[in-house]
């Protein structure tokens, strides 16, 4: 029997390379459970004004229990990607981009580290992404973004997606896959 949420999505599809602005190669694989303390690493790089614009509050810490629920993707509602670069000390997380799908159409979010900010990191994992929803019959795809989060609204456009509304200091976006 088919499934109400679409077809499930093979983690290993989620793994790629891209190359972004400045020239370097970055891995997009798929975020896993074993991934939590690269997560913690990641969420621990961002600036408040950062963790604002992403979770709509700067709050100093993610709880465990979000955490963890952050990391338990099902691959068919939840798909979530991880950006990293290696590094002579390991493999060094970039960003995370994710989409939650309901019926046809998915909420998607991308968050980056400072350090790595304007490189192209959210562009190579939306436009991922993108391609992910599009072979697993998503027809839409929306996202939330602060109003004053000039450099995502900018991306967002760039990749195809129309502002539906503006509201509570929200701008609401949607793309038509």
């Amino acid at each position: 029997m088919a499934s109400p949420h679409g077809s499930r999505v093979d983690p290993e599809e989620l793994r790629t390379i891209a190359r972004i602005h400045d020239g370097s190669v970055i891995l997009l694989r798929p975020l896993t459970r074993d991934d939590e303390e690269l997560m913690l690493e990641l969420y621990n790089s961002f600036s408040p004004e950062t963790r604002k614009r992403r979770w709509f509050r700067a709050r100093t810490y993610m709880p465990r229990q979000e955490l963890v629920s952050y990391l338990d993707n099902d691959y068919e509602r939840d798909v979530a990607v991880l950006a990293t670069w290696d590094d002579y000390d390991g493999e060094i997380p970039l960003g995370v981009g994710r989409y939650t799908r309901q019926d046809s159409e998915a909420e998607v979010a991308v968050v980056v580290r400072d350090d790595w900010q304007n490189r192209g990191v959210a562009t190579a994992l939306l436009r991922h992404l993108i391609e992910v929803a599009e072979r697993h019959d998503i027809t839409a795809l929306t996202a939330e973004v602060t109003e004053g989060n000039e450099a995502m609204l900018h991306l967002f456009d760039r990749l195809g997606f129309e502002v539906e509304k503006q509201q509570g200091g929200l701008v609401f976006l949607r793309r038509q896959l």
